[in-house]
Protein backbone atom coordinates (compact mmCIF):
# COMPACT_ATOMS: atom_id res chain seq x y z
CA UNK A 1 0.00 0.00 0.00
CA UNK A 2 1.41 3.27 -0.64
CA UNK A 3 2.06 5.76 1.62
CA UNK A 4 -0.09 8.92 1.72
CA UNK A 5 1.64 12.38 1.82
CA UNK A 6 1.19 14.88 4.63
CA UNK A 7 2.93 16.67 7.39
CA UNK A 8 3.96 14.99 10.53
CA UNK A 9 3.38 16.37 13.75
CA UNK A 10 6.65 17.10 14.22
CA UNK A 11 6.40 19.42 10.78
CA UNK A 12 2.52 21.08 11.68
CA UNK A 13 4.19 22.20 14.88
CA UNK A 14 7.39 23.42 13.31
CA UNK A 15 5.30 25.54 10.85
CA UNK A 16 3.12 26.62 13.77
CA UNK A 17 5.82 27.92 15.25
CA UNK A 18 7.60 29.50 12.37
CA UNK A 19 3.98 31.51 12.09
CA UNK A 20 3.71 32.40 15.51
CA UNK A 21 7.17 34.19 15.42
CA UNK A 22 6.17 36.19 12.10
CA UNK A 23 2.70 37.40 13.82
CA UNK A 24 4.94 38.55 16.76
CA UNK A 25 7.15 40.38 14.91
CA UNK A 26 4.66 41.67 12.84
CA UNK A 27 2.16 42.97 15.27
CA UNK A 28 4.70 45.54 17.06
CA UNK A 29 5.61 46.35 13.67
CA UNK A 30 1.36 47.07 13.21
CA UNK A 31 1.30 48.56 16.36
CA UNK A 32 3.71 51.37 15.62
CA UNK A 33 2.08 52.28 12.07
CA UNK A 34 -1.30 52.49 14.05
CA UNK A 35 0.30 54.73 16.63
CA UNK A 36 1.87 56.92 14.40
CA UNK A 37 -1.55 57.04 12.92
CA UNK A 38 -3.20 58.57 15.55
CA UNK A 39 -0.08 60.49 16.60
CA UNK A 40 -0.64 62.56 13.24
CA UNK A 41 -4.33 62.69 14.01
CA UNK A 42 -3.66 64.42 17.29
CA UNK A 43 -1.39 66.89 16.21
CA UNK A 44 -3.82 67.98 13.23
CA UNK A 45 -6.71 67.93 16.45
CA UNK A 46 -3.93 70.35 17.88
CA UNK A 47 -3.94 72.25 14.66
CA UNK A 48 -7.29 72.74 13.87
CA UNK A 49 -7.94 74.01 17.25
CA UNK A 50 -5.25 76.48 17.23
CA UNK A 51 -6.72 78.34 14.42
CA UNK A 52 -9.91 78.51 16.05
CA UNK A 53 -8.21 80.15 18.47
CA UNK A 54 -6.77 82.50 16.35
CA UNK A 55 -9.71 82.96 14.73
CA UNK A 56 -11.51 83.68 17.89
CA UNK A 57 -8.39 86.38 18.61
CA UNK A 58 -9.12 87.70 15.29
CA UNK A 59 -12.71 88.25 16.19
CA UNK A 60 -12.77 89.36 19.78
CA UNK A 61 -9.66 90.90 19.98
CA UNK A 62 -8.52 88.71 23.14
CA UNK A 63 -7.99 84.79 23.64
CA UNK A 64 -11.16 83.02 24.64
CA UNK A 65 -11.86 83.08 28.49
CA UNK A 66 -11.27 79.95 30.94
CA UNK A 67 -14.50 79.97 32.14
CA UNK A 68 -15.94 80.66 35.76
CA UNK A 69 -17.41 77.60 37.64
CA UNK A 70 -21.20 77.67 39.46
CA UNK A 71 -19.77 77.92 42.64
CA UNK A 72 -17.43 80.77 42.49
CA UNK A 73 -19.92 83.77 43.89
CA UNK A 74 -22.62 83.94 40.53
CA UNK A 75 -23.93 86.67 42.84
CA UNK A 76 -21.31 89.15 42.53
CA UNK A 77 -19.44 88.40 39.03
CA UNK A 78 -19.52 89.94 36.65
CA UNK A 79 -20.88 92.83 38.05
CA UNK A 80 -18.00 93.76 40.47
CA UNK A 81 -15.81 93.87 37.51
CA UNK A 82 -17.68 95.97 34.85
CA UNK A 83 -14.69 96.96 33.13
CA UNK A 84 -14.12 93.66 31.17
CA UNK A 85 -17.72 92.11 31.83
CA UNK A 86 -21.06 92.70 29.70
CA UNK A 87 -23.65 94.50 31.01
CA UNK A 88 -25.02 93.12 34.36
CA UNK A 89 -28.35 91.65 33.22
CA UNK A 90 -29.60 91.56 36.93
CA UNK A 91 -30.50 93.50 39.89
CA UNK A 92 -27.19 94.69 42.12
CA UNK A 93 -28.68 93.43 44.93
CA UNK A 94 -29.56 89.52 44.20
CA UNK A 95 -31.82 87.45 41.69
CA UNK A 96 -34.02 89.06 39.93
CA UNK A 97 -37.52 88.82 41.55
CA UNK A 98 -39.26 85.83 39.55
CA UNK A 99 -36.13 83.84 39.50
CA UNK A 100 -37.45 80.12 41.21
CA UNK A 101 -33.85 78.74 41.68
CA UNK A 102 -30.75 78.47 44.10
CA UNK A 103 -27.91 80.65 43.88
CA UNK A 104 -25.85 78.54 41.78
CA UNK A 105 -28.75 77.41 39.65
CA UNK A 106 -28.20 81.12 38.61
CA UNK A 107 -24.99 80.10 37.03
CA UNK A 108 -26.73 77.84 34.83
CA UNK A 109 -29.88 80.60 34.04
CA UNK A 110 -31.90 80.66 30.89
CA UNK A 111 -31.16 82.88 27.95
CA UNK A 112 -33.55 85.61 29.43
CA UNK A 113 -31.77 85.63 32.33
CA UNK A 114 -28.96 86.88 30.33
CA UNK A 115 -26.27 83.47 30.70
CA UNK A 116 -22.86 84.39 28.77
CA UNK A 117 -20.71 81.87 27.00
CA UNK A 118 -17.90 83.29 28.42
CA UNK A 119 -19.13 81.47 31.67
CA UNK A 120 -18.75 78.21 30.51
CA UNK A 121 -15.62 76.30 28.87
CA UNK A 122 -12.74 78.06 26.37
CA UNK A 123 -14.28 75.15 23.90
CA UNK A 124 -17.20 76.25 24.29
CA UNK A 125 -16.66 79.86 23.46
CA UNK A 126 -15.04 78.33 19.83
CA UNK A 127 -18.42 77.01 18.96
CA UNK A 128 -19.46 79.99 16.73
CA UNK A 129 -15.91 80.08 15.30
CA UNK A 130 -16.14 76.23 14.72
CA UNK A 131 -19.99 76.21 13.45
CA UNK A 132 -21.09 78.92 11.93
CA UNK A 133 -24.33 77.41 12.18
CA UNK A 134 -24.48 78.81 15.71
CA UNK A 135 -23.98 82.23 15.28
CA UNK A 136 -26.39 84.40 16.16
CA UNK A 137 -28.36 81.97 18.70
CA UNK A 138 -27.92 82.72 22.50
CA UNK A 139 -25.64 80.56 25.04
CA UNK A 140 -28.50 79.04 25.88
CA UNK A 141 -29.86 77.52 23.04
CA UNK A 142 -26.12 76.81 21.40
CA UNK A 143 -25.72 74.71 24.95
CA UNK A 144 -28.85 72.80 24.74
CA UNK A 145 -27.88 72.28 20.80
CA UNK A 146 -24.35 71.06 20.98
CA UNK A 147 -23.28 70.23 24.76
CA UNK A 148 -23.44 66.87 24.70
CA UNK A 149 -22.20 66.68 20.80
CA UNK A 150 -18.75 64.94 19.83
CA UNK A 151 -16.53 67.24 18.30
CA UNK A 152 -13.98 65.10 16.26
CA UNK A 153 -11.06 67.40 16.78
CA UNK A 154 -11.62 67.53 20.55
CA UNK A 155 -10.53 63.65 20.66
CA UNK A 156 -7.47 61.86 20.54
CA UNK A 157 -7.75 58.83 18.61
CA UNK A 158 -4.93 57.08 20.47
CA UNK A 159 -7.07 57.59 23.80
CA UNK A 160 -10.43 57.21 22.58
CA UNK A 161 -13.11 58.88 20.04
CA UNK A 162 -16.89 60.26 20.88
CA UNK A 163 -19.79 58.96 21.49
CA UNK A 164 -23.34 59.76 20.65
CA UNK A 165 -25.02 62.94 21.18
CA UNK A 166 -27.60 61.55 23.34
CA UNK A 167 -24.07 61.13 25.83
CA UNK A 168 -21.94 63.41 27.59
CA UNK A 169 -18.96 63.98 25.18
CA UNK A 170 -15.47 64.83 26.56
CA UNK A 171 -12.42 67.22 25.40
CA UNK A 172 -9.00 65.73 25.37
CA UNK A 173 -6.93 68.68 25.24
CA UNK A 174 -6.92 71.31 27.85
CA UNK A 175 -6.12 74.94 27.87
CA UNK A 176 -2.51 75.87 29.49
CA UNK A 177 -3.64 78.29 32.77
CA UNK A 178 0.36 78.44 33.54
CA UNK A 179 2.42 77.04 36.42
CA UNK A 180 -0.16 77.85 39.34
CA UNK A 181 -3.19 76.20 40.00
CA UNK A 182 -5.32 79.05 40.75
CA UNK A 183 -8.28 77.91 42.67
CA UNK A 184 -11.41 79.11 43.58
CA UNK A 185 -12.24 82.78 45.15
CA UNK A 186 -15.46 83.05 46.45
CA UNK A 187 -17.14 86.32 47.02
CA UNK A 188 -14.46 88.79 44.80
CA UNK A 189 -13.32 88.22 41.09
CA UNK A 190 -9.70 87.39 41.73
CA UNK A 191 -6.92 89.86 40.58
CA UNK A 192 -5.76 89.42 36.90
CA UNK A 193 -2.45 89.48 38.40
CA UNK A 194 -2.65 85.50 39.79
CA UNK A 195 -2.65 83.88 36.22
CA UNK A 196 0.45 83.43 34.55
CA UNK A 197 -0.87 81.47 31.40
CA UNK A 198 -3.19 82.22 29.02
CA UNK A 199 -6.36 80.93 30.06
CA UNK A 200 -7.51 83.46 32.76
CA UNK A 201 -10.51 82.93 34.79
CA UNK A 202 -13.70 84.75 32.95
CA UNK A 203 -14.02 88.61 33.85
CA UNK A 204 -11.05 89.07 36.13
CA UNK A 205 -9.11 90.45 32.66
CA UNK A 206 -7.84 89.33 29.61
CA UNK A 207 -4.76 87.58 27.54
CA UNK A 208 -3.83 88.73 23.70
CA UNK A 209 -0.98 87.45 21.93
CA UNK A 210 0.46 90.63 22.13
CA UNK A 211 0.52 89.58 25.72
CA UNK A 212 2.62 87.12 25.28
CA UNK A 213 5.76 88.47 25.88
CA UNK A 214 8.26 85.37 26.07
CA UNK A 215 7.23 84.84 22.50
CA UNK A 216 4.14 82.80 20.71
CA UNK A 217 6.29 80.33 19.05
CA UNK A 218 7.65 79.56 23.05
CA UNK A 219 4.16 79.63 24.92
CA UNK A 220 1.37 76.80 25.47
CA UNK A 221 -1.43 77.53 24.54
CA UNK A 222 -3.44 73.94 25.01
CA UNK A 223 -2.05 70.36 25.51
CA UNK A 224 -3.17 67.08 25.67
CA UNK A 225 -4.55 65.78 29.23
CA UNK A 226 -3.10 63.33 31.68
CA UNK A 227 -6.35 61.04 32.25
CA UNK A 228 -6.98 58.20 34.02
CA UNK A 229 -7.12 55.57 31.35
CA UNK A 230 -9.89 53.34 33.05
CA UNK A 231 -12.10 56.55 33.48
CA UNK A 232 -11.35 57.90 30.16
CA UNK A 233 -12.25 54.82 28.23
CA UNK A 234 -15.47 54.01 30.02
CA UNK A 235 -16.25 57.82 30.23
CA UNK A 236 -16.60 57.75 34.15
CA UNK A 237 -18.06 60.47 35.77
CA UNK A 238 -16.65 59.46 38.94
CA UNK A 239 -12.64 60.91 37.77
CA UNK A 240 -12.63 64.85 38.75
CA UNK A 241 -10.25 65.64 36.08
CA UNK A 242 -12.41 64.17 33.45
CA UNK A 243 -16.11 64.07 34.58
CA UNK A 244 -17.73 66.68 32.20
CA UNK A 245 -18.83 67.78 28.97
CA UNK A 246 -16.18 69.55 26.74
CA UNK A 247 -18.59 72.58 26.79
CA UNK A 248 -19.98 73.63 30.39
CA UNK A 249 -17.09 73.80 32.70
CA UNK A 250 -16.08 76.84 33.98
CA UNK A 251 -12.72 77.19 35.74
CA UNK A 252 -12.20 73.60 35.83
CA UNK A 253 -9.39 70.17 35.53
CA UNK A 254 -11.98 69.19 32.79
CA UNK A 255 -10.79 71.59 30.54
CA UNK A 256 -7.59 73.61 32.09
CA UNK A 257 -4.38 72.34 32.97
CA UNK A 258 -0.97 73.71 34.77
CA UNK A 259 2.63 73.09 35.04
CA UNK A 260 2.28 73.06 38.84
CA UNK A 261 3.48 69.37 38.31
CA UNK A 262 5.52 67.15 35.43
CA UNK A 263 3.44 65.72 32.69
CA UNK A 264 2.28 62.26 33.02
CA UNK A 265 1.69 59.62 30.28
CA UNK A 266 -2.08 58.47 31.05
CA UNK A 267 -2.45 54.58 32.43
CA UNK A 268 -4.83 52.90 34.95
CA UNK A 269 -4.28 54.11 38.25
CA UNK A 270 -6.84 54.96 41.40
CA UNK A 271 -5.84 58.67 41.26
CA UNK A 272 -8.13 61.04 41.53
CA UNK A 273 -5.79 63.66 39.92
CA UNK A 274 -7.43 67.61 40.45
CA UNK A 275 -6.50 70.99 41.04
CA UNK A 276 -2.20 71.07 40.59
CA UNK A 277 -2.66 67.30 40.40
CA UNK A 278 -4.48 67.32 37.11
CA UNK A 279 -1.50 66.96 34.92
CA UNK A 280 -0.65 67.36 31.01
CA UNK A 281 0.01 64.36 29.51
CA UNK A 282 -1.11 61.63 26.60
CA UNK A 283 -1.05 57.38 26.31
CA UNK A 284 2.03 58.17 23.32
CA UNK A 285 4.71 56.67 23.82
CA UNK A 286 7.70 59.31 25.38
CA UNK A 287 5.88 62.71 24.99
CA UNK A 288 2.59 64.37 24.92
CA UNK A 289 1.44 66.74 22.37
CA UNK A 290 0.87 70.57 22.35
CA UNK A 291 0.17 73.40 20.38
CA UNK A 292 1.88 76.38 21.13
CA UNK A 293 0.42 80.51 20.93
CA UNK A 294 1.99 80.65 16.83
CA UNK A 295 -0.28 77.90 15.82
CA UNK A 296 2.29 75.20 15.29
CA UNK A 297 2.46 71.65 17.15
CA UNK A 298 5.71 69.66 18.86
CA UNK A 299 5.74 67.18 21.29
CA UNK A 300 6.97 67.23 24.68
CA UNK A 301 9.10 65.06 26.77
CA UNK A 302 7.12 63.19 29.65
CA UNK A 303 10.81 63.48 31.05
CA UNK A 304 11.08 67.20 30.63
CA UNK A 305 12.63 69.34 33.43
CA UNK A 306 10.50 70.66 36.04
CA UNK A 307 11.27 74.45 35.48
CA UNK A 308 11.43 74.32 31.49
CA UNK A 309 7.85 73.11 31.75
CA UNK A 310 6.88 75.86 33.99
CA UNK A 311 8.55 78.20 31.84
CA UNK A 312 6.95 77.19 28.65
CA UNK A 313 3.35 77.42 30.55
CA UNK A 314 4.31 81.33 31.41
CA UNK A 315 2.88 83.97 29.09
CA UNK A 316 5.70 86.72 30.25
CA UNK A 317 8.22 85.31 32.88
CA UNK A 318 11.21 86.77 30.59
CA UNK A 319 13.35 83.35 31.24
CA UNK A 320 15.49 81.45 28.82
CA UNK A 321 12.62 78.38 27.89
CA UNK A 322 15.72 75.84 27.18
CA UNK A 323 14.93 71.86 25.85
CA UNK A 324 11.34 70.24 26.36
CA UNK A 325 11.55 67.78 23.11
Amino acid sequence: MPRRAGFTLIELLVVVAIIAVLIGLLLPAVQRVREAASRTKCLNNLKQIGLAIHNYQDERGRLPWGGKNASQDPLQWPASNPVVAPTNPRPADGLPPNWPGTNNEWFNRGASYGVWPDEYSWAFQLIPVIRPDMRGLDPATQMREIANQPVSFYYCPSLRTGRAATATNRLDYAMSAGATWTGTTPAAVPAFSLFDGVAVRSFAGTVRFADVTDGLSNTLLVGEKNVALQAATAFSSAYGGDNESWANPGWDEDVLRTAANPPLQSRVESVNRTGPDARFGATHTNGFNVLLCDGSVRQVSYAVAADVFRNLARRADGNVLGDYD
